[in-house]
């Protein structure tokens, strides 16, 4: 292959030879890493999945459904922000092939466009059918079918700092769709409760970004206010009812009485609703038993 240097050539320089000689272009392209990826690509089914066409009224988007695609695998391709990727883009001739686009000499400059696609795309994407598309494609090309390989590597994908007001919401969110599972299940009405206003607060105290020990102080007290009721207080009347009622119950059928064939105290007891009576389970056939142990599995809190 013979190549020729610009300073060596007094030739002029034709800007409009990629156009008129594409098929050598697209010929390198093709021979290129980034062109064998471009072959493997089902791109028909994939702009079947995503349900894109072309715009019949209005401007033509600068991307086609397949650009707008491939903008995404280039975008994983290359591993950069999306500035950098409109700069490798105006420049590079072989990612221009691989998005159904050819610049011609002139240049991008708008690079939030990567962002407006991937936006887009995603609310058009359903994962487990687009992973059966690829699936299904490159299915005869692999050789051991059988055989899995997955990334050792093992790390939190969500974590955050559990800051004491965190703790006590999660804690009174809990307590709250419990009591209201409770009342649902019984048939009667949810107790009157300032979770609702919480909620709020809360809700507008997590939004700011810098937060005053004296709004934390207060809202600590607030929810912890809140997270007694709904464990201790009085004030909620047919929730601490129940619990009564439920431990009662308990301490009852935990007692030597109603365990015949033990001969001495149990301190702790498992109670079963399917298997046949041993020395250590107590069969539980009864509807009432059961709907008290159903309960009793709803208030892990006490």
């Amino acid at each position: 292959m013979k190549v020729q240097r610009i300073y060596e050539s007094s030739l002029e320089i034709n800007y409009n030879s990629p156009g008129q000689e594409f098929s050598l272009y697209w010929d390198s392209f093709l021979q290129s890493e980034i062109g064998q990826i471009y072959q493997a690509v089902p791109w028909a089914d994939l702009i079947k999945h995503f349900n894109l066409r072309e715009n019949k009224k209005g401007p033509a988007r600068f991307f086609s459904p397949q650009g707008m695609i491939a903008l995404m695998y280039l975008k994983s391709y290359v591993g950069c922000s999306d500035k950098k990727l409109i700069e490798h883009l105006n420049g590079n001739i072989n990612f221009q092939l691989f998005c159904d686009i050819f610049l011609q000499g002139k240049r991008l400059t708008n690079f939030k466009i990567v962002s407006q696609v991937r936006t887009y795309l995603s609310t058009r994407l359903n994962i487990y059918e687009a992973q059966k598309i690829l699936a299904k494609h490159w299915k005869p090309f692999i050789d051991h079918p059988n055989i899995m390989l997955t990334d050792a590597t093992c790390y939190e994908t969500a974590m955050r700092y559990p800051t004491n007001v965190k703790l006590l919401w999660e804690s009174v969110d809990w307590c709250y769709g419990q009591l209201k599972r409770t009342c649902e299940y019984l048939k009667i009405r949810t107790p009157r409760t300032k979770y609702l206003k919480q909620k709020e607060r809360y809700g507008n105290y997590s939004s700011k970004r810098r937060k005053s020990k004296k709004e934390r102080r207060v809202l600590s007290r607030c929810l912890l206010h809140l997270l007694r009721d709904f464990t201790v207080s009085k004030k909620i009347l047919p929730y601490n009812r129940i619990i009564f009622f439920i431990k009662s119950l308990f301490s009852v059928f935990i007692s030597k009485k109603y365990i015949p064939f033990s001969k001495s105290p149990v301190k702790s007891l498992i109670f079963s609703l399917s298997k046949k009576t041993d020395s250590t389970i107590l069969p539980v056939k009864s509807i009432r038993l059961r709907v008290v142990f159903e309960l009793l599995s709803i208030f892990i809190i006490i």
